[in-house]
């Protein structure tokens, strides 16, 4: 097939961007950007290298890597020179060498993305754009991560064999989403450590895996460590200073990044802008060394958030001089400096004796390593002959599709609402601002998508008459339109209210400051729901969560729908759901919270439990013991389930779910340890150690479930002590 060439009624083709850099200004700082002119070529295929041990293919790539550091790079004239140009995201060819320049800035967050090392400016026009991860994230099917990210990493590797993209990439986003108001929870798994540990490390082993010797590509897990404040409580995210108890860090903020290294062997960890405890992340010895390398057993490149190292010296002002912060950041163990500070600075302060020549080496090494074992100075490797007939595929399209389905979650559903029948329902209301709204499926980190398919396209699949109402704007005080709203709802068989966030709302550097429905959605929906003169349908687009509990509770209100960001097909897998094609199976990774709770804790608290020193009321399900909207977990199917009892044999955990409805469906099925003290002096109330799927069960049938333990508590004291009990979970039933 023509590769991503395809027409669907009603889509649209997304234009070419770059999401990053738009909004951003890094100042002296700013990253350097190479054009797709500098594309890299083996240096081993023509002098002077072809011959010395770099290019001896019958040697180690660790043997290989050091020779070209240590001898055929130190022994030019001019090797500081050399060493300085390497140490950026945009590294400086080495000329005497035929060493080409190399971007190592290239985005994957949810498919090939828009990043300076990422262009669609060759044959293949558009990716596979997958849903964004917090949608995923909630199908709690990992078999779907590490097939989605081996789709990935199969366009990753098309496109930079047409010089369309480099091979290192930057993600995916496991940090935790401690505060419902962070502008990229969208871009993580959610709240869960062990929901995050679980996606990191099925995400990197789909981007990396595929060859005894080679990596398929880079993947690098991001931020290491405590990031999740944008702007918010007087702090940005380049001066923030995460103070974070030893408890939170190896219960919580660390965990996903341990099995990231443990679990996944990732090739590459990023350091984040802010500090823990007092130490810049980028020049703390203790995260990048201590626990990554010598504990965890990375073997990898550390590359700086973008701007990251700058902020060290002018924004956390923990050195303060050049030199002294080139030699704090490379011997903290970072390796590559997303920015131009290390390739502006880092020849006069070995020159000065403030930086160290051995622990600059140090890091050319190691990230030279990583693209010798990415095939970078070899002539061919298994994935050198993929090109555009292997991007957008339709196995790949297919799996795009499955993956917004199993991500869409039905939160209520009042007198079996949905699913509708198409044959008996012959007109729609379709209300709100992401109701015919192409670009709210893309979420951030997004690359170029051959279609996206709006819920209005969606819907008109199943219905021809699709009346269309804005209704409101995104976030304004201008009602003018509801009263065509309710017009539309007043005459059609169903209404469907598409409201929610969009990427004005939430997104990287911006918080929000409440987690109220925004503008005069709220409005909307209660004068429309009054009205309508058949079942209301309220749908959310949304990342992080927003209040809608006088919708939870409202008569008017007949069922809602959370579908996070969900990607190029998300319109098509809305409709789906609601006309019963595909019966839901999503749980909802993150607390959604009455927008009070915003007001009894700070975005700058990083205490997961409750604190009475800092007023503190606890995150998440684990620690949070107030009323929320919807717990975490949440999730309904149109059949019903039955979860038998959780035993334990061999490190794994069982039990049976059983399909007690009439209609097929699939579940989500989760199993928590319950302490016996639970909420007691900071002991949690409950934490996820299985989760499992049982992805179509017939009506009366049933499954046993094995899963595995969480790693942690299987380690841990809790498990030793077994003061508690296991509790499993079906969807329905939290």
């Amino acid at each position: 097939m023509k590769t991503c060439v395809l027409a669907l009624i009603g889509a649209t083709f997304a234009a070419p961007i770059d999401p990053i850099l738009a909004d951003l200004n890094w100042a002296e700082d700013a990253p350097q950007v190479l054009s797709a002119a500098e594309a890299w070529s083996n240096p081993c295929t023509k002098s002077p290298l072809k011959g010395t041990p770099t290019c001896d293919t019958s040697k180690s790539f660790e043997d290989r890597a050091h020779d070209l550091v240590y001898t055929q790079e130190k022994g030019l004239s001019d090797y500081l020179t050399a060493y300085q140009g390497l140490s950026g995201n945009g590294a400086s060819g080495v000329t005497e060498l035929n060493i080409p320049g190399y971007q190592w800035w290239s985005e994957a967050l949810h498919g090939v993305a828009g990043s300076p090392g990422v262009n669609y400016n060759g044959p293949i026009k558009a990716t596979t754009m997958f849903p964004q991860v917090i949608t995923t994230a909630a199908s709690f099917n990992m078999s779907l991560v590490n097939m989605l990210s081996t789709v990935i990493s199969t366009e990753a590797r098309a496109m930079n064999n047409n010089n369309q993209a480099g091979l290192t990439f930057w993600a995916p986003n496991i940090n935790i989403f401690r505060d419902p108001r962070w502008g990229r929870g969208q871009e993580t798994p959610g709240e869960d450590p062990f929901v995050n540990a679980a996606y990191a490390t099925n995400f990197v082993k789909g981007m990396q895996d595929g060859d005894d010797k080679y990596l398929k590509v880079s993947s690098c897990c991001k931020h290491y460590a405590d990031y999740s404040l944008e702007n918010a409580d007087g702090y940005s995210r380049h001066n923030f200073n995460a103070v974070v108890s030893d408890y939170d860090q190896n219960d919580t903020y660390l965990v996903a990044f341990k099995y990231c290294a443990v679990g996944g062997d990732a090739s590459s960890v990023m350091c984040s802008y802010n500090a823990e405890n007092g130490v810049p992340s980028c020049a703390n010895p203790l995260i990048l060394t201590t626990d990554l390398r010598d504990d965890w057993g990375f073997n990898g490149y550390i590359t700086s958030d973008c701007g990251a190292v700058n902020d060290v010296q002018n924004n956390h002002h923990y050195t303060n001089s050049t030199g002294a912060t080139v030699q704090a950041v490379f011997g903290a163990g970072m390796d590559i400096n997303c920015g131009s500070y290390t390739q502006k600075n880092t020849k006069s302060a070995v020159q000065s004796g403030a930086a160290k020549l051995e622990t600059v080496q140090a890091s050319i090494y190691r990230a030279t390593l990583v693209q010798m074992r990415l095939g970078m100075f070899d002539d061919s490797t298994p994935w050198s002959k993929y090109g555009a007939s292997d991007v957008c595929t339709a196995p790949s399209l297919q799996l795009a599709l499955d993956a917004s389905r199993q991500g869409v979650v039905l939160l209520k559903n009042n007198k079996n609402t949905l699913p509708l029948d198409n044959k008996t329902v012959s007109s729609i209301a379709n209300i709100g601002p992401n109701a015919n709204n192409n670009g709210v499926m893309e979420g951030n980190y997004h690359g170029t998508a051959p279609f996206l398919i709006s819920v209005q396209t969606g819907l008109q699949m199943y219905v021809k008459n699709v009346n269309y109402q804005m209704g409101v704007d995104m976030n304004s005080k201008n009602t003018s339109g509801i009263p065509a709203a309710v017009s539309a709802a007043k005459e059609a068989d169903v209404t469907i209210l598409v409201m929610g966030l969009d990427q004005s709302q939430e997104s990287e550097g911006h918080d929000r400051s409440s987690i109220a429905i925004p503008g005069e959605q709220s409005d909307c929906i209660t004068q429309v729901a009054a009205a309508a003169k058949g079942p209301v349908i309220l749908v959310i687009l949304s990342g992080g969560c927003v209040d809608i509990s006088a919708f939870r509770d409202s008569d008017n209100v007949d069922a809602i729908i959370w579908a996070g960001y969900p990607g190029m097909y998300g319109g098509q897998a809305i409709a789906d759901v609601i006309f019963g094609r595909f019966n839901p199976t999503g749980r909802i990774t993150q607390t959604f919270y009455l927008s009070s709770y915003t007001d009894d804790i700070k975005m700058d608290d990083m205490n997961m439990r409750p604190n009475s020193a800092t007023s503190s009321v606890g995150r998440g399900y684990r620690y949070y013991p107030g009323k929320v909207v919807y717990p975490f977990g949440s999730g309904m199917s149109y059949t019903t389930f039955e979860c038998g009892d959780v035993t334990e044999s061999n490190g794994k955990l069982m039990t049976t779910v059983k399909n007690t409805g009439s209609v097929d469906g699939g579940a989500a099925v989760l199993v928590y340890f319950v302490p016996n003290k639970a909420g007691e002096n900071g002991v949690e109330l409950k934490r996820l150690v299985g989760f499992g799927r049982a992805d179509m069960l017939k009506a009366g049938g049933s499954q046993q479930l094995s899963m595995d333990i969480y790693p942690e508590f299987l380690n841990g004291q809790e498990h030793k002590d077994m003061d508690g009990k296991y509790m499993s979970s079906c969807p329905g039933a939290m």
